[in-house]
């Protein structure tokens, strides 16, 4: 309902999503596909589809409220940071003084080998459907890579001599290597096994799901990747460092095992409401090959919050590391994740004449641990209420308020409360 499982392959509008209690089916993004459904009697049937183009998923606009990076949505074929000077953000991000990463254009996968197959089973005798599902798809959303090219080529990474990030003094002068960074949608290949069961439980429809991803694409960090492209230093120089030309993915592949669990149950009479509907939902996560963010290579959590200390460092945090709240393990993936969700919203059909007021509260929360696919973030929660108004079943607003937990540190969305207001009409 709102945690992804086997239908994680979707193209998805991001930006719809980033209002909490948007239902994953509402996101969804048409896509050019062929679909059947065999009905096999006895209540088995066989569902399949076949997308015959690749499509990414919509992120939010440059400059907007939601955008999550420039250098994602705002700047194609441009220099990702400038190398121009030193500035403080620039120390906050990467340590590097006097860097720049030209942008090569995004890698995309080919438009073939995206489907999916299903098999459904009614029993009738316990009241419950049993479904087992294979997709094989490619990743709507990317990963930062890098390339080093052949030496005389223009773009490069450039940096002063000195001590940074922990580099000992006794690199002088300017190293130049020809490198550069792209948006990389290549990870094709990803297999998704799933099972679920569907049945009523004392008047509440219950649903669980298992799936097992195999080959996702996790991002690594991207400051310790930054490092050891432009540095030979750090967690990811044995990923990027040297100076051998040579394509560098910022990902490695991992499998994901997760479990959810869905409620919905619709009460009478609530509060005055002529009906009350009750959503709520649970999952977790396990991912392997994730390890120690000490010791080994780190992954996600975001530029804006530097490196913490690691064993290529010498066990402390690296000196340009100025925010002493961001030197710690926490926001790099972990092995375990998982969260709740969960909304009640009431009906009054007669409140206002010809109008239907459907009062609502969403609350979702991180409850432990960072996934590596986004969708947890440890100490992350949002809190939204929210009321619709449907006139003559014709039109309808939608107002809403949503808070984030500010004290989610390494949320980069969490200082993003906002107010929405939301028009339709139905023809």
């Amino acid at each position: 309902m709102f945690i992804p499982g086997v239908n994680q392959y979707q193209v998805l509008d991001v930006t719809a999503l980033r209002q909490p209690g948007t239902l994953l089916k509402e996101a969804i993004l048409p896509v050019p596909q062929i679909s059947a459904n065999l009905g096999l009697g006895g209540g088995k049937s066989i569902e399949a589809f076949y997308q015959f183009q690749w499509r990414r998923s919509a992120i939010d606009g440059c400059g907007t409220y939601w955008s999550p990076a420039t250098a994602l949505n705002c700047t194609p074929g441009s220099i990702l940071v400038d190398g121009n000077g030193t500035s403080p953000s620039q120390q906050a991000w990467g340590g590097i003084p006097n860097y720049q990463f030209s942008r090569l254009p995004d890698k995309t996968p080919s438009n073939s080998g995206q489907f999916g197959i299903a098999f459904k089973d009614m029993v009738e005798s316990i009241d419950t459907e049993f479904g087992a599902y294979f997709v094989n798809y490619a990743p709507k959303v990317p990963n930062l890579s890098a390339v080093r090219r052949a030496a005389g080529q223009p773009d490069a990474i450039q940096h002063p001599a000195g001590s940074v990030y922990g580099l000992p003094p006794a690199i002088t002068g300017l190293m130049a290597q020809n490198a550069s960074i792209y948006w990389d949608y290549s990870a094709n290949n990803i297999k998704v096994l799933g099972l679920s069961a569907s049945t009523v439980l004392g008047g509440w429809s219950t649903s669980a799901e298992l799936s097992f991803t195999k080959g996702f694409p996790v991002q690594l960090n991207p400051v310790d990747s930054f490092l050891g492209l432009a540095l030979d230093n750090g967690p990811a120089a044995g990923v990027f460092g040297g100076t051998a030309a040579k394509d560098m993915p910022g990902y490695e592949r991992k499998n994901k095992l997760q479990i959810q669990l869905s409620t919905t149950k619709v009460f009478s009479h609530v509060l005055g409401a002529a009906s009350a509907s009750f959503v709520a939902e649970a999952a977790y996560q396990r991912w392997n090959g994730i390890g120690d963010p000490y010791t080994g290579l780190r992954y996600g959590r975001g530029f804006e919050f530097g490196a913490a200390q690691h064993a290529s460092f010498g066990g402390a945090c690296p000196a340009a590391a100025t925010n002493a709240g961001n030197c710690t393990q926490d926001g790099y993936f972990t092995s375990n994740a998982w969260g709740v969700r969960a909304m009640i919203e009431l009906e009054y059909p007669n409140l206002i004449p010809n109008v239907v007021v459907k009062p609502r509260l969403f609350i979702s929360e991180d409850v432990k641990g960072w996934s590596a696919d986004g969708v947890f973030s440890q100490g992350r929660y949002a809190i939204t209420p929210g009321v619709k108004f449907e006139v003559n079943k014709k039109y309808t607003l939608d107002l809403s308020y949503t808070h984030f937990n500010p004290n989610a540190r390494f949320d980069s969305f969490h200082d993003r409360d906002f107010v929405a207001a939301v028009l339709t009409a139905s023809f």
